[in-house]
């Protein structure tokens, strides 16, 4: 193989090196955020007086 092909061969690894890295990290943010809110969400689901007591009438 000549220098330039394997130039060639070496930059477009590179290039899909460095995209395979920023879909990763938009994945890792993604995720992120999807967590903070879910937690954002269960946080408000919370009602303290709910379910503490039943009341049955028989």
């Amino acid at each position: 193989m000549d220098i330039a092909g394997f130039s060639m061969v070496s930059s477009q690894m590179n290039l899909a090196s460095q995209v395979s890295l920023a879909v990763a990290k938009i994945a890792m943010n993604t995720a992120t955020e999807n967590t903070a809110e879910l937690a954002k969400m269960l946080e408000s689901s919370v009602q303290p007086g709910k379910g503490a007591s039943i009341d049955i009438k028989v």
